[in-house]
Order: structure tokens, then sequence, then C-alpha cells
């Protein structure tokens, strides 16, 4: 399977623990996030995290629940949304759902 087919195949939807700076309002920073993401997509596709391509976020996560931003997967001319919603907030863990867009922008 090409790695452009893993991203079209559907929405993916997936839950991440990540642990946040020290602050009175956790924050994660963007590029804890695209490795958070990065992650969990090679876990689920069964592959090793060098193999996902390219992810990339706007800025720093902040832990309210239901914050949101949209990171970029870029693979090659494909580029895909990753959608991040936050969704529990425990002392400093913000834990955060993804979802990918099922065809490039």
């Amino acid at each position: 399977m090409s790695r452009n087919s893993c991203w079209g195949i559907g929405a993916t939807l997936l839950a991440a623990w990540a642990l946040a700076a020290c602050s009175s309002t956790a924050t994660l920073p963007a590029d804890q996030v695209a490795r958070e993401i990065t992650q969990q997509l090679a876990a689920q596709f069964g592959v090793e995290a060098d193999q996902i391509p390219e992810v990339t976020c706007p800025g720093e996560l902040v832990g309210v629940v239901d914050t949101t931003m949209t990171c970029l997967l870029t693979d090659g001319v494909d580029v895909y949304d990753v959608d991040v919603t936050v969704t529990a907030v425990e002392g400093t863990n913000v834990k955060f759902s993804i979802l990918v867009a099922e065809e490039p922008n």
C-alpha cells in the first residue's frame, strides 16, 4: 500500500496524551503536538514514525477542552488537514483527538 492511499482511506480519529509545559493553563508546543500525531498515525498504520509524512502545527495547543487547531500532514504534493481538538485536561496532561481529512486540500 502506498503512503498516499493510507491517508485517503477515510477519516482517522485518535486520542493522544501529552505532557504539557508547566503554566497556569496547560499548553503543548507545536512540535510536541506534531510528534504525538506522528506517533499515533505510525501506531495505527503499523509503521515506524519516520515513515509517516511530515506533520506541522501552526502554534501551541492550549489545554482548554474544545480548543481546536488545524495541523497539516504533507505527503509529497498532497497536503491533508489534521483537525486537533482538546478532549480533556488533567493537571499538565492534555488529551486531544485528531481527525485526518479524507481528501488532500
